[in-house]
Formats: structure tokens, C-alpha cells, sequence
């Protein structure tokens, strides 16, 4: 009986010695899939529909398998100014804005700059006081 006992707490403690560390490391760790990433915005127009003279900013992040990993919600930016979004990613997602509608926004993460013009950025119209944009980068 003596050796059952001991093999059971043996067992238990080494059990308990394993999974104490993976649950600890496991809540200060990021986690995201790498590869292309894709931030969507929304954007809203200033004196438009209850928005003030700042513009407002609705942003999602997704890794590389179309999870949500971050995003900023009614965001205010004045104009010619940056915000900067957290998300699981390693870098914050900084973004730039003009003084007119018609101005394109800059992003940046990491190091690597684009455009709302450029290829990687797909841009709708304004329809009722917002439009709606898509680009995708290396994460």
C-alpha cells in the first residue's frame, strides 16, 4: 500500500509540476497567427451625422487567419494628427491623418509604411458620412 500511495503522489505532483508553468506563461503571452494581416476602418466623416470636428475611427485587426487581435472603437483623431493601436501584435498599428476628406491616411507597422493609395489598401466612397477601407501588410 505504501508503494501506491507514493506512485499515486508522485504522479499528482508531476502532473502539477507540468501544468503550472504552461498556464502561467500562457496568460502573459500574445498570441497571433504571422503572415498578412488585414486592418479594416471605418472612417467617419467630420460635421457629419453627430460627429464633431474631429474625425472618428472604427478599427479591426486580424492575423493572418482572420481572427480579431485588436481594434479601437469610435476613436477621435484631430486632423493631421496619429493614433497608435495596441493588439496582440508585437508593434503598435499607428495611423495618420490629413485636414480634408479627400486627404489619404497613413499606416504604419513595424518599420513598413503604406498608403490608403496604395496596393495593399482597398477604399470605399463616403456613403452617409463614413467609408469603409481594407489593407493588408506583413505581421
Amino acid at each position: 500500500m505504501p508503494h501506491q500511495i507514493l506512485s499515486f503522489l508522485a504522479l499528482g505532483l508531476l502532473t502539477l509540476s507540468i501544468a503550472a508553468p504552461l498556464t502561467s506563461s500562457l496568460s502573459h503571452e500574445k498570441r497571433f497567427a504571422s503572415g498578412h494581416c488585414k486592418l479594416h476602418v471605418t472612417q467617419h466623416q467630420k460635421n457629419e451625422y453627430g460627429i464633431h470636428d474631429k474625425y472618428q475611427f472604427d478599427l479591426r485587426l486580424y492575423d493572418a487567419i482572420g481572427e480579431i487581435i485588436g481594434g479601437e472603437n469610435s476613436a477621435e483623431v484631430a486632423d493631421l494628427e496619429s493614433i497608435s493601436s495596441t493588439s496582440q501584435l508585437p508593434y503598435t498599428i499607428d495611423m495618420s491623418i490629413g485636414k480634408q476628406d479627400s486627404n489619404k491616411l497613413r499606416f504604419s507597422y513595424a518599420g513598413e509604411t503604406w498608403f490608403t493609395g496604395s496596393s495593399t489598401c482597398s477604399v470605399g466612397g463616403y456613403d452617409s458620412g463614413r467609408r469603409e477601407m481594407d489593407c493588408h501588410f506583413t505581421c
